[in-house]
Parts: structure tokens; sequence; C-alpha cells
């Protein structure tokens, strides 16, 4: 079993996208908007899904994942990618077990990125 794969970001990943942008103030200023920015997006995503709004919820999802999958977030993606398959076949009452696993992945992140961001200073 791949030792990596229970943790909530893929940190080699970030640090390599991370680095390629350069200095460590762009590290820190994507990662504070990501972390500001995705607690309404999540809540966002709720909403539409409880209105059964299934172009919102594919809409939201898709816009949390392609953040997720540039921050080495592999487990908030494939949620995405779940929530995003619900929306299309209009599986919107399904979509609530996989909301709230999205939403306790998304604070497995957000520790880790908050560690990361400690831990580069």
């Amino acid at each position: 079993m791949d030792p990596d794969a229970s943790r909530p970001i893929d940190v080699r990943r970030l640090r390599q996208a991370l680095g390629d942008l350069g200095a460590g103030t762009v590290f820190r200023e994507l990662i504070g908007v990501f972390l500001h920015d995705t607690p309404e997006r999540l809540a966002a995503l709720r909403r539409a899904a409880s209105a059964g709004d299934a172009r919102g919820v594919k809409s939201a999802a898709h816009t949390i994942k392609g953040t997720c999958g540039f921050l080495g977030a592999t487990g908030l993606v494939a949620l995405c990618k779940e929530v995003e398959r619900l929306s299309q076949s209009g599986a919107m009452a399904a979509a609530g077990p996989v909301l709230e696993q999205l939403e306790a992945e998304f604070q497995r992140v957000q520790a880790a990125l908050e560690l990361e961001l400690e831990t580069r200073g």
C-alpha cells in the first residue's frame, strides 16, 4: 500500500508546483486564497445540492477540483469527481453523504496546508 495514499495532500507535488512558480510569497498567497475561498465554495456547493441545482453543483465541484489538483489534494479531487458524476446523473439525493466526506476531507487538507505554511515559514 502506498504510504502517501492516506495523506490529505501530496506534499512533494505541492512543493514542485509551487517551486515552479518561484517565490515563497506566491506559495503563501495561493494557499491563503484556497483556505479562505474553499469554505464558501463548499457552502455554495451544499446550497446548490439542497436546491437540486445539478448545474450549480457541477460548477462548484469542478472549481474546487481544479484548485485541489494543483495543490496535490488528491482525496478532495476524487470526491469532487464523484460529486460531478452524481450531478451529471441527476442523483442529487445521493450527494449528501459525499458532500459530508468532501467537507471532512477539506478539514484534513486545511490542517495539512497550515502545517506546510508553518514548515515553509
